[in-house]
This record gives structure tokens, sequence and C-alpha cells, in this order.
């Protein structure tokens, strides 16, 4: 008998650790998924304005577009790395997710006439609790 229940035991410790790798590969994915887009957000641009003015058109390309991507763009972009290895992006999505819901919610009951459905209380909830935190 202890024979099957260190078997059980050790069956469910495996599945555990397939679940928990299923996790750190879904989060590893997703943070070079964002590191990738932001990256591709930052630089594509720059690229196709250069590439219009170097190709389409004879005008030189104006000093306010390296300017703009200079000044903004890429510190943003550079901003952007550390805030998603560090997984403050989750914290920060998380606290969109509830603004959202929050705004939708206070949308809804404008068009209803301050009737709020099941559904939305719990995401009034969710709101609140995460302000008395």
């Amino acid at each position: 008998r202890k024979s099957k229940a260190r078997l059980a035991v050790a069956a469910a410790a495996s599945g555990q650790e397939a679940g928990a790798q299923e996790n750190n590969s879904n989060a590893l994915t997703l943070k070079v998924v964002l590191m990738i887009g932001t990256q591709l957000v930052g630089w594509i641009p720059l690229i196709l304005t250069t590439t219009y003015f170097q190709y389409i058109t004879s005008d030189p390309v104006p000093p306010l577009v390296f300017e703009v991507f200079a000044l903004i763009v890429i510190p943003i972009n550079s901003f952007l790395n550390p805030v998603f290895n560090s997984e403050l992006y989750k914290k920060v999505m998380g606290c969109l997710w509830i603004g959202w819901r929050w705004f939708v919610t206070k949308i809804l009951k404008k068009f209803r006439g301050n009737r709020v459905a099941p559904a939305e209380e719990g995401g009034r909830q969710e709101v609140l609790e995460l302000q008395t935190k």
C-alpha cells in the first residue's frame, strides 16, 4: 500500500512540476513577445520614414523626425525593456485592466440609467478591493 501511495504522490508532484514548467514557458514567451513587439513598434516607423524620404521623395528627412525618435520613442522603448524583465508589467496590466473595467461599468451605468448588471458588480468589487489594499 505504501508503494502505491508513493507512486500517487510522485505522479502528483510530476504533474505539478509539468504545470509549473508550462507556466514558466508561457511567461517567458510573453516576455519575449513584449520585448520584440516594443522594439518593432519603436524602430519600424523610423525605418519606414527614412525609407520614404530616401526612395519616394527627393526631399531630405526633416530634422524633426530624428528629434522625435531620439527624444521620445527610443527612451520609451529603453524604459520598457527593464519593466518587462522585472515582471512589473503584470501589475501594470492588472491595474489597467481593472481601470478599464471600471470605466466600462461607468459608461454602461450611464446608458442603462444607473442599473448595474450582476457581472458588472463583480468588476466594481475588484476595483474597490484594489483601492482598499
